[in-house]
C-alpha cells in the first residue's frame, strides 16, 4: 500500500473487513459445505451495518445495498471510488472496489487502483471493466494491473510523478488509442492461441490509426519507453516510440496511411484464421473456427484447451502470429530498432 493513500484504506476499513469476512465464509461454504447456520452467518454479514466516514459526513451502509455504498463513496475521495457487485455461477455475490480517475477529453476514463476484489470476480478482458457511470454503464481502461510493476521497476524513472500520474500519462497518450473494446475477439484469440505478435500488431496499428502522434512524440520520454520494456513488455510499441524521435514531419504524417494498408492485410489474415476448418465435438465434425469461437465467446477459457489440440487451428494460429510479426516490421521499416528489438525477441 502506498503511504499517500493509506488514509483511504483507513476510511474504508469497516467495509473492507466486512467483505473479507464474507469471502472467507463463502470460500468455506463452497469448499467444505455447511449448514443453515452458515447461511445465516453469511446473511448476517451481508446485512451488517458499517459506518464510513466521508469527506463531509458519516454514512451507514451494508454490503446488501450496493447503491447505498456508492452513494456514500461519492462523499469519499471526491467521488473517485466505485463499488461493484457481480453474481457468480453459484448465485453468490462477488465484490469489487476500485479507484477511478476521469479523463474528460478521451473516450475512456481509467481505473487506477484495485482496492478489493473478491475471489471469483474475474475479468474476461483484463484491459477493460464495465462500471456504472453517471447512470449508465461505461467501459473503463483498467490500468490498475500495472500499479505493482511501476512500484517494482519504475520509481527511478519518474521521480517527481505519482503512480496515478504515470498511469494517466501512459493511458492518455498510448492506451487510449492502442486499446479498444472492439478488439476483444482478436485480443482473446491472441491470449488463448498464444499469438503474442498478433496482439502486439493490433495494438500498434490502433495506436498509429487513432493516436495523436505529434503529441505522443513529445510525451515519449525514457520513462514511457521503459514502461513498455519492464511493466508492460510490448516490443513493437517500444520500438515505435523510439522511431517517433527519428521521423521528420512528412514521415510522421505518412504513418497513418501505411498503418491503414497494414490493417487491411492483418484483417484479411485474421479472417483466414477464423475460416479454418477444425474438428469439433465428440463426433469430430468439421466446422469453421469462427463458429466455435463466437458460440463459446464468454467461455473461451473452457474450450480453448480442446481447440489447441486441433492441428489445423494450431497451424493457422502460427501462420497468423508470424504474419503479424511481418506486419509490425513493415510498419516500422527503416528503423534500426527492428533488428535489435522485435526480431531478437
Amino acid at each position: 500500500m502506498e503511504e499517500k493513500f493509506k488514509y483511504i484504506y483507513q476510511k474504508l476499513e469497516p467495509l473492507l473487513a466486512g467483505m473479507c469476512s464474507y469471502d472467507a465464509s463463502r470460500n468455506k461454504l463452497e469448499k467444505c459445505g455447511g449448514s443453515i447456520d452458515d447461511l445465516k452467518r453469511i446473511t448476517a454479514i451481508l446485512t451488517e451495518k458499517h459506518v464510513i466516514q466521508g469527506d463531509y459526513s458519516k454514512h451507514t451502509v451494508a454490503l446488501c445495498d450496493p447503491a447505498g455504498i456508492n452513494s456514500a463513496l461519492m462523499d469519499t475521495e471526491y467521488g473517485s471510488l466505485h463499488f461493484d457487485v457481480r453474481m457468480l455461477q453459484n448465485g453468490m455475490p462477488a465484490f469489487y472496489l476500485c479507484r477511478r480517475r476521469y479523463d474528460y477529453w478521451a473516450e475512456y476514463s481509467l481505473v487506477v487502483e484495485d482496492i478489493y476484489a473478491s475471489p471469483g470476480y474475474g475479468f474476461s478482458d483484463e484491459r477493460f471493466i464495465k462500471l456504472m457511470n453517471f447512470g449508465h454503464e461505461a467501459y473503463f481502461l483498467r490500468l490498475s494491473q500495472f500499479r505493482k510493476g511501476i512500484m517494482d521497476h519504475m520509481q527511478g524513472d519518474w521521480r517527481k510523478e505519482s503512480i496515478d500520474d504515470i498511469l494517466f500519462n501512459v493511458g492518455r497518450h498510448v492506451f487510449q488509442a492502442a486499446w479498444h473494446e472492439d478488439q476483444r475477439p482478436g485480443y482473446l484469440c491472441s491470449i488463448y492461441f498464444d499469438m503474442e505478435y498478433f496482439r502486439h500488431a493490433i495494438e500498434l496499428l490502433y495506436l498509429c490509426l487513432s493516436g495523436e502522434l505529434c503529441e505522443l512524440r513529445s510525451e515519449a520520454d525514457a520513462g514511457m519507453i521503459r514502461f513498455f520494456e519492464t511493466v508492460y513488455p510490448q516490443p513493437v510499441i517500444r520500438d515505435f516510440l523510439n522511431l517517433l524521435q527519428e521521423l521528420d514531419g512528412a514521415a510522421l504524417n505518412d504513418i497513418p496511411k501505411r498503418a491503414l494498408r497494414c490493417w487491411g492485410s492483418l484483417s484479411q489474415a485474421f479472417r483466414r484464421f477464423l475460416n479454418t476448418d477444425v474438428a469439433w465435438g465428440n463426433r469430430r465434425i468439421k466446422m469453421p473456427l469462427y463458429k466455435v469461437i463466437f458460440s463459446n465467446f464468454s467461455r473461451l477459457h473452457l474450450v480453448s484447451g480442446a481447440l489447441r489440440e486441433d492441428a489445423a487451428s494450431l497451424a493457422a494460429a502460427d501462420r497468423l502470429n508470424r504474419f503479424s510479426l511481418s506486419i509490425a516490421q513493415t510498419l516500422l521499416s527503416g528503423s534500426h530498432h527492428i533488428q535489435q528489438g522485435i526480431v531478437a525477441e
